[in-house]
């Protein structure tokens, strides 16, 4: 298989990323790229990989982008066919989402379940995610004492007792439906 390297194709480019930090989308400067072309007759492909800089908060983050000649879709009614790419941002994040300020505040045990499901939640992989949600909030009843069994009866005492609001009580009930 042929590899060939090319560095700085894109250095100084301006794309628009979600921003760790600003929370949206924003301009990013590529400070840093470098493509790697592979291929043999049968397939090719482009890896693209960058160090680029928020213009607004001037954080750093790292974006590889690859595609293959096998990895297409079709588009319009005549069937036109047009390369697909996969893009991964590091650290991970969502358009906008920002981590919760403060979590030193949080128990260890909540924070780094929040921390590793806010990454799940940018990383994509939606199952883990979900789960994590729900692992929080049975980590936060255990912190404050909501030690039933039943799941409705943790978030009935936690809204009797002021920990949590009417709303957010109801908020978890009707989305718990979906979690069994």
């Amino acid at each position: 298989m042929k590899t060939e390297f090319v560095q700085n194709l894109d250095d100084g480019k301006v794309i628009d990323v979600a921003c760790q930090f600003c929370g949206h989308e924003t301009k990013h400067i590529v400070l840093k790229s470098v493509e790697r072309k592979w291929g043999n007759d049968d397939i090719q492909g482009n890896d693209s990989y960058q160090i680029i800089q928020c213009r607004g908060c001037e954080n750093i983050s790292y974006q590889t982008e690859s595609s293959n000649s096998d990895h297409y879709n079709y588009v319009g009614d005549d069937g036109d066919m047009e390369y697909s790419s996969n893009v991964t941002i590091y650290p991970h994040r969502v358009s906008g989402r920002i981590q919760l300020e403060n979590l030193w505040r949080v128990p260890h045990t909540v924070s780094k379940i929040y921390k590793e499901t806010f990454e799940s939640i940018g990383a994509g992989p939606h199952i883990l995610a979900g789960l994590g949600l729900r692992a929080i909030v049975e980590a936060v009843c255990v912190t404050e004492g909501a030690t039933q069994w039943d799941f409705h009866k943790k978030i009935s005492y936690l809204v009797s007792t002021d920990k949590l609001t009417r709303a957010g009580g109801d908020l978890l009930l009707h989305n718990s439906r979906h979690w069994k």
